[in-house]
């Protein structure tokens, strides 16, 4: 229980909202040595500052949440609707001996695209941390997994590092996944930039780079700040793991503009490559009308229906017109060439 709520139920007040099932996804008591022991709601319920720390991990899409950490968490109408907002972006922000501390991780989930980056939004104190998410994150359930087999944190700062570096570690392969698709298209565009599929790929990819890039840079700084700050709970230790998932952020903000940069090459070199095609196409089918052109003006003027026609009478007039024809079309040729048209 946090102090706030203590005071209220020593002036005689009750919590009016207990925590259910539905909203209590996790809770874990650390035991100092890398190990945690599961917690129910009424352990919860029971939790003082003076007890082990605690890490709850609550469902923000659960109407009691809000309640609960308003009423019986103890937490400033501040901190609730920094936890609660709907759409938020990463952040570090110190605030009543605690802070808020909002970060990012990629969609594993089955059926989503791993740009759809999940928020990940968490209250810390030194002996603390409660943290809401919308949806399941992998590098939550790494924590967890660590605690449970007792090569976890063992204290809330330890905890919070933990959870940026499970982050930034789930980033890596589908920054790795996005590169190896890149060069595919490279590869693709420079033999062929008019296969079917190509054109849809690179803007997907392209898409993925963007989304990515506009969450994990905010992301780097708010693990900057964290590097840097110094409120209670967190050690030297801690810190430096900070500072190691910022540098490993800071990274992945470089690779993704590379990214970005190399899908726009390739965007316009499809575009110019098709282009040149079209061009070329263009340029014989003007070539070849341009050639026809007068045998098909004299073959006009010789099947008019009127008297006069040269060699109308004639048995050897139709090879002779189509040796003309044939002289005709050579000299076109000929005069194509002169002129470096062909």
């Amino acid at each position: 229980m946090s102090e706030r709520a203590a005071l209220t139920r020593a002036a005689g007040y009750a919590a009016v909202v207990m925590l259910s099932d539905a909203s209590l996804i996790f809770a874990f008591a650390l035991d100092g040595k890398g190990g945690a022991t599961e917690m129910d709601a009424a352990a919860v319920e029971a939790w003082s500052a003076d007890a082990s720390p605690m890490w709850l991990h609550m469902d923000r899409k659960e109407p009691e949440t809000r309640a609960w950490l308003a009423e019986s968490g103890g937490l400033s109408p501040l901190v609730v609707e920094a936890l609660m907002i709907e759409d938020t972006r990463p952040r570090c922000t110190p605030i009543e001996g605690g802070a808020i501390v909002n970060l990012r991780g990629v969609n594993l989930n089955p059926g989503a695209e791993p740009d759809e980056m999940i928020s990940l939004r968490m209250w810390v104190e030194p002996r603390r941390l409660i943290s809401v998410r919308a949806s399941r994150l992998m590098a939550v359930g790494d924590a967890r997994e660590a605690l449970l087999s007792g090569s976890g944190p063992t204290a809330i700062g330890g905890l919070l590092a933990k959870l940026a570096g499970a982050l930034a570690e789930r980033v890596e392969p589908v920054l790795d996944n996005l590169e190896e698709m890149m060069d595919e298209l490279e590869d693709r565009t420079l033999e062929d930039a008019g296969r079917p599929g190509t054109q849809d790929r690179l803007n997907s990819t392209r898409r993925q780079a963007i989304h990515l890039h506009r969450h994990l840079r905010p992301q780097r700084d708010a693990l900057s700040a964290l590097a840097g700050s110094y409120f209670a709970g967190l050690q030297d230790i801690d810190r430096s793991r900070f500072r190691e998932a910022a540098d490993r952020t800071t990274r992945f903000v470089e690779d993704l503009e590379a990214l970005r940069d190399r899908a726009a090459v390739l965007h316009e070199e499809a575009l110019t490559r098709q282009s040149e095609k079209i061009n070329r196409t263009t340029y014989v089918l003007t070539l070849v009308a341009t050639i026809f052109l007068p045998l098909g003006f004299v073959t006009g003027l010789l099947g008019i229906n009127v008297g006069g026609i040269p060699l109308a009478e004639s048995g050897a007039g139709f090879l002779i017109i189509c040796g003309a024809l044939a002289a005709l079309a050579v000299v076109e040729y000929l005069i194509f060439r002169w002129m470096k048209l062909l």
